[in-house]
């Protein structure tokens, strides 16, 4: 007996009329949208050098606490004006005991801060970058919301080695997928695997 090969379509064609009537025929569609949340000051420098060069269909946000600033930190977790880094988020959005966490856009981190909720709308996929432990406490918020949404969540932790051990321990509760690096062109290759 002469094999045929089998070609892509066959499994399509060997289909009855019958059950040729619940094939699906509509197209699907790859409008994904991608919110690329920077949940440091070092990330925010990394994810504006990557804003260029991706659909629009990709939102780039930096995170800010409730206390709508954006402000630098050192390595302990206190920001250069003295007050502390947020507590974890309690599941809902808003800091413990504190106002709700916001987003601003890299593009223009002078516009006013919206709040992190509404910065998700229309998300499929939410990557967020850090560079530091002190991201732990942004990276419990915007994981709960997205774990309220059933939005998939992944991180990118970029340092040395041995910094970088402990920024993944802060972010791997609330992502899904983590990739730890030291080359900061990897989130463009990221969103180019992804086709954002």
């Amino acid at each position: 007996m002469q094999r045929r090969p089998i070609l892509a379509n066959s499994c399509a064609r060997a289909a009855s009329a019958a059950e040729a009537r619940y094939r699906i025929e509509t197209p699907i569609n790859d409008q994904r949208s991608t919110a690329v949340f920077a949940l440091d000051a070092p990330a925010r420098a990394i994810v504006g050098a990557s804003r260029s060069g991706h659909s629009d269909r990709v939102r780039f946000m930096a995170f800010v606490d409730g206390e709508k600033k954006l402000s630098t930190t050192d390595g302990n977790g206190s920001t250069t004006d003295g007050s502390r880094q947020a507590p974890p988020s309690d599941g809902d959005g808003t800091l413990a005991g504190r106002p709700m966490a916001y987003a601003v856009p890299i593009a223009n981190l002078d516009t006013p801060p919206r709040p992190v909720a509404s910065a998700l709308d229309d998300a499929d996929l939410v990557l967020m970058v850090a560079t530091s432990p002190i991201a732990g406490p942004a990276a419990a918020t915007v994981g709960n919301l997205c774990a309220e949404r059933q939005i998939m969540t992944a991180g990118l932790v970029v340092g040395s080695h041995d910094g970088a051990d402990d920024a993944a321990a802060a972010i791997r509760p609330y992502a899904r997928m983590l990739l730890v690096t030291e080359d900061v062109g990897d989130l463009d290759e990221i969103l180019r695997a992804l086709r954002a």
